[in-house]
């Protein structure tokens, strides 16, 4: 990881994790998106992809255009890697739990980005977490739970597997956004964000 954001919350602890990722892998270069549990709903839209040599990255402008040197993804659900637990919903890619979504392009085919291509690769997206409780996201029940897996290392499961994860968790031991699966273990160091720009409670 070379820099983790939410909204206005920059996660510098997290930078320099491994996550693992082998280009080798059955659809690696295929990022997921996964929601724990059946209390917990995740959604994502305007994606953009950026690859650079040397940062700072290319500067993104308004949603739906990008600078030169970074692309708008139309995410779509791919035939592979999805169950039905994973939809569009107007122009959200929306995954229930329990489940794991491959992201796919428009027409069904899966979502490639091949990391290896240059030393970064940068996603920016706008991702909402819904709960079945009202989406509330400080009462300690674990929903929202779930986030985004930047590689593939569980081919074409739909299943929560072995990917890295930046991930959200309502738990009292590790609110918060924080890093799971793949090399990164169990890091959570960011407890404190309750009511900051990142927190997600109540859906905002």
């Amino acid at each position: 990881i070379y820099k983790w954001k939410v909204a206005d919350d920059e996660f510098t602890a997290y930078e320099g994790k491994n996550s693992g990722c082998n280009a080798g892998d059955s659809y690696a270069f295929t990022p997921r998106l996964w929601a724990y549990n059946s209390g917990s709903t995740f959604y994502m839209k305007d994606l953009v992809i950026s690859q650079s040599d040397d940062p700072p990255l290319p500067a993104q402008n308004s949603i739906g255009t990008s600078s030169v040197g970074a692309s708008q993804s139309s995410i779509g659900v791919p035939s592979v890697g999805a169950s039905s637990k994973c939809t569009m919903e107007d122009g959200w890619f929306k995954t229930v739990g329990d489940a794991s979504c491959m992201l796919g392009n428009a027409d069904g085919s899966p979502l490639v980005v091949d990391y290896t291509k240059k030393k970064y690769t940068k996603y920016s997206f706008t991702i909402k977490l819904g709960t079945s409780d009202g989406n509330n996201a400080h009462n300690g029940d674990i929903s929202p739970h779930g986030g985004f897996k930047p590689c593939n290392k569980d081919g074409t499961s739909t299943s929560r597997g072995s990917s890295p994860e930046l991930w959200f968790i309502d738990r009292d031991s590790d609110w918060g956004w924080g890093l799971y699966n793949g090399g990164f273990g169990h890091t959570a160091s960011y407890q404190s964000k309750k009511s900051s720009p990142s927190d997600p409670h109540g859906m905002k």
